[in-house]
């Protein structure tokens, strides 16, 4: 299985007053957020986090990277960092833009939905806001109950903008 999901904005203290996060503070933010993906995504499952990992140095980072299931592909967002220190991290494989086959529809996974024509079948973080473009899918995680989507969810609404 494939799930998505951007924005978890891990050590970053004021993503929860700028999203309203349901959260105290930063651990208990990371707890929550670790917890539901590793109930969501099996081992063998691939998840691609469409950017903005966390912040903070690379060796907390790299700790909690290590505690998420499944491999983890990174699309860089604005706040990732160069693409070195996030292989070091030990993501799987990093990015700025990847095109991949969902429900038969070449998908761009970018973080930021501005660097994309419009028309372009698109899943993305960055805005944190669900997207105006039914054409367009953002996962930013705060629109997702703080859970990563699964591919069937985004193929749904994808195939039912084509039509």
């Amino acid at each position: 299985m494939r799930w998505f999901i951007a924005d978890t904005h891990f050590n970053h203290a004021n993503v929860i007053k700028y999203d309203n996060r349901p959260f105290k503070d930063t651990q208990e933010m990371e707890f929550d957020i670790v917890s539901k993906w590793n109930k969501t995504v099996k081992e063998d499952d691939t998840v691609y986090h469409v950017g903005d990992f966390g912040f903070g140095p690379m060796e907390s980072q790299r700790a909690i990277l290590e505690k998420l299931n499944g491999t983890k592909i990174l699309i860089r967002g604005n706040h990732d960092g160069s693409q070195t220190r996030n292989e070091k991290m030990g993501w799987r494989f990093v990015c700025d833009g990847l095109f991949i086959n969902l429900g038969g529809l070449n998908v761009l996974l970018c973080h930021d939905p501005d660097m994309v024509p419009a028309d372009t079948f698109l899943v993305h973080g960055h805005t944190h806001r669900v997207s105006d473009r039914p054409n367009h899918f953002c996962v930013s995680c705060n629109l997702h109950n703080y859970l990563p989507v699964s591919e069937n969810q985004i193929i749904k609404q994808l195939t039912r903008s084509k039509e």
